[in-house]
Formats: C-alpha cells, structure tokens, sequence
C-alpha cells in the first residue's frame, strides 16, 4: 500500500494490513458485477467523471446491496454516497457490516440525524447536518476489545476532510452475525441514490 494512503487509515483510525479486502468504483465495469448481490432495482450509470451504481426509486421501500467477504472479525467498510431531497422529503442512506441483520449506520436527513442500528433496532442516534445534492462519505468500524465489540461510524461530506474523532459510537451487547457487507438506500423524494467507490479493510 503506498505510503500515503496508509497514512490515511492510520489517522483515520483504521489499522489495515496490506491491500483493502475489497474494492469497487465501477469505472471499469461494463455491465453489472457479479459478485453484487442486489435487493432492488439498482443500474449503472454515468456521473461526470466516472460510473456509479444508482439505485432507482419505485416502488418506495427499504434496498440493499451485498458485497464483498463474509466476515465476523474487526472490519471497516467505506463508501460514498449521494442523495436529493424533492421538497420536504428526503432520502436515507447508509452503510453495514456482518450481512443484513448486522451493524449499520444509516444517514436519516429528515431527522438531522445519523443513526447505528443492529438489524432494524436503533442502538444510538447523533445530530448530523445533510445537505441535498452532494456526496457523503461513510466509514463504518467494526472492533474488539477483550470480550466487547465496539461500532464506530463517520459521516462527512466529500468535499472536505475526514474527521479525526468518530461521528458516533457504542458497544454491542452481543456478538454480531457473520455476513458480508452492505449499502442502504430509502429514495424518498422520488429521486435515485447513487452509490460509488465501495470498500472493505481489516481491521488491527
């Protein structure tokens, strides 16, 4: 890994060792990739500067996609996401670890709020200020300590830095499930959710 980048992790707070477990930007991608397993109606599609994966916005309910390895250790998964508010509806979005029923961190714009969850049961919820129209950038950790398993989440927009502390963070009461790892979308607003430069690293 170039020097650079590993200084990012290290100061991010995220300790991976060598390469990232997984990695897709769909750049390259000519049709679907496979190793994507899709719950919804997602597409690629063009965005300035490169593909995205979109996620299209009827019929209105919760989406996901499946990607990378199935894992129970310490792991941080990253992604940058972007939704429009139409009027006063707005989507949610986010993030997850250890398969559908795992650790997620939702982006709840109608609340002004980030979110952890565990399955569909809200763990904790922090202030967070969205703006329509722009790119966020999500990194979720999944770590150990002893016998306690701690998430951790930032969110941030991708025009700026990457915040040093976390958004928000909390123990887990048990032990999560092996899974693999996840993006969300709810496209409120009749708009799509794009999706791009998906990430897994381990975490030391």
């Amino acid at each position: 890994m170039p020097y650079a980048s590993l200084l990012i992790l290290l100061c991010a707070g995220v300790v991976s060792a060598g390469d990232p477990l997984y990695l897709q930007d769909f750049d390259k991608a000519k049709a679907m990739p496979e190793d994507l397993m899709l719950n919804g109606e997602f597409s690629l599609k063009e965005d300035g500067t490169g593909k995205v994966l979109a996620l299209v916005t009827q019929p209105l309910e919760t989406y996901n996609v499946t990607f990378g390895p199935s894992r129970k250790e310490p792991t941080s998964v990253s992604a940058r996401i972007r939704g429009d508010s139409k009027g006063r509806l707005y989507p949610a979005f986010g993030i997850g670890l250890n398969g559908v029923s795992g650790v997620i961190m939702r982006i709840s714009p109608s609340k002004d709020a980030v979110e952890l969850l565990l399955g569909e049961t809200i763990l904790m919820t922090k202030p967070f200020t969205w703006k329509t129209g722009t790119w966020t950038r999500l990194r979720l950790s999944l770590e150990k300590t002893g016998d306690k398993w701690t998430v951790s989440g930032r969110a941030w927009r991708s025009d700026t830095d990457e915040p040093k502390e976390w958004t928000i963070t909390c123990n887990l009461e048990q032990a999560p499930p092996v899974g693999r790892a996840t993006a969300w979308g709810i496209p409120y607003g009749g708009n799509p959710i794009l999706f791009d430069d998906l990430r897994i690293d381990a975490v030391h």
